[in-house]
């Protein structure tokens, strides 16, 4: 999994799965030093992957040359695609179209990107809408803890949860902004719960004191047992 971040959190997540995946986590790695080229092709001359996914425009690059070049050791290429053409770069959405060739799957997270994808000449049976969850969440592993009794301050309320980290993509203002405006019409009746860190979370914290919403939407930071806090979820944000 190329994601070009400091995924710790990623794969302690996908060891929550017990056993069924083997990930290689490129953590902390930097794609723009040669000695992370380096590095990852060391990776995956070593443990010869199924799969090489993608997940950010630098790392689709990256996927790509290692493909041209010979040095993907035959991994099949599945790439994530999270931005609508009018949120990315000049350059990204002619890469797609150029490299289309190598990759087997495009995952996209919202269906106009489906029509983006195609007028770009990207065959329709490579494009894959990941709309749904596909995950069977008895399979995670729990470590015991009862969230959903430390969080709910009564028994018909409703815990949002939302683990991912701080970044526009990821919709936290608009979450919060949400859920303001549903306390005016319904009153406290969900509470959210955010895991993670990153940039914008000091922006979204100062916007939930602007709203007077501190006790309505609670930052937690990154969790050792974030497992738990999807189990204690009623929504997944």
């Amino acid at each position: 999994a190329l994601h070009g971040r400091s995924d710790r959190q990623f794969l302690r997540f996908m060891n929550a799965f017990d056993g069924q995946f083997h990930i290689i986590s490129t953590s902390r790695t930097r794609f723009l030093l040669p000695s992370s080229w380096w590095r990852l092709w060391r990776l995956i001359d070593k443990y010869r992957p199924t799969v090489i996914h993608t997940h950010l425009p630098v790392s689709f690059l990256i996927g790509s040359l290692f493909s041209l070049l010979g040095l993907s050791r035959n991994a099949r290429l599945v790439a994530t695609i999270y931005s609508l053409k009018e949120q990315t770069s000049f350059w990204e959405y002619p890469m797609y179209r150029w490299f289309q060739r190598l990759y087997d799957v495009y995952y996209l997270t919202a269906t106009r990107s489906k029509k983006e994808f195609i007028d770009l000449g990207i065959p329709e049976h490579k494009l894959i809408i990941a709309g749904k969850n596909p995950v069977n969440l008895n399979s995670y592993v729990s470590m015991n803890q009862d969230i959903a009794g430390q969080y709910r301050r009564t028994a018909d309320e409703c815990l949002i949860v939302q683990i991912a980290r701080f970044h526009p993509d990821k919709g936290h203002r608009q979450l919060i902004e949400s859920l303001h405006r549903l306390k005016k019409i319904k009153g406290p009746v969900f509470r959210a719960i955010l895991v993670g860190e990153g940039r914008t979370l000091l922006a979204n914290r100062r916007l939930v004191k602007q709203l007077s919403m501190e006790n309505d939407v609670l930052f937690v930071g990154w969790q050792e047992n974030y497992v738990d806090y999807v189990l204690a979820a009623d929504i997944l944000a």
